[in-house]
């Protein structure tokens, strides 16, 4: 693989893996939310 495929491919990985982290973030902490509002009321 020529090694500016490679790098290519490494990127398109980092984005996928960033967009999987921000959304696994994003619905943990909108359970959080919705458990902290909870236990206030």
């Amino acid at each position: 693989m020529p090694a500016e495929q490679a790098e290519v491919v490494s990127q398109d990985v980092a984005v996928e893996f960033v967009t999987k982290l921000s959304t696994e973030r994003t619905t943990a902490n909108a359970a959080h939310q919705s458990a902290d509002y909870g236990s206030r009321n």
